[in-house]
């Protein structure tokens, strides 16, 4: 469930951040700009993240993760810059990572040799739909605002 609200968040703030860039007059550079942000921090983390995984308890990093998430969330009311946007999507990139990578590893560590296909399928069936709820719902409520 955790992983669902997560991916639905993500993917629904990810065209949020777009609107809210042209609004604070962004042009279409640093459009692309903001959504590469994403990247930024994961990017060269991602490697470092998965060896602090295995070597912690993965519920901190989903923690982590999730927490961050949620402060991009609220950096966002108050963000009004091109450049604070980019930022705030550099670590949502990265609290993204945190969880995927921390929840990924549950489902490897939590499952059975014989179920760990199986529960991979559920796994990203569940990732799917949060993917597919996040943009659409994003897109109800800038319509509604």
């Amino acid at each position: 469930m955790i992983t669902a609200l997560l991916q639905t968040a993500v993917y629904a703030l990810r065209p949020m951040v777009s609107y809210q860039a042209i609004s604070v007059g962004a042009d279409a550079f640093e459009l692309g700009l903001i959504a590469s942000a994403f990247a930024l921090l994961s990017l060269p983390l991602a490697v470092s993240i998965g060896r602090w995984v295995d070597r912690w308890s993965e519920s901190w990093f989903v923690i982590a993760g999730a927490t961050l998430i949620f402060l991009v969330c609220v950096s966002l009311l108050f963000i009004d810059s091109v450049w604070g946007l980019a930022l705030s999507q550099a670590f949502l990139g990265l609290g993204h990572s945190l969880t995927v990578i921390a929840t990924q590893t549950l489902v490897a560590n939590q499952a059975s040799r014989e179920s760990r296909d199986g529960r991979f399928g559920v796994f990203t069936v569940i990732v799917s739909l949060g993917q597919l709820i996040g943009p659409a719902a994003a897109g109800l409520m800038a319509g509604t605002a």
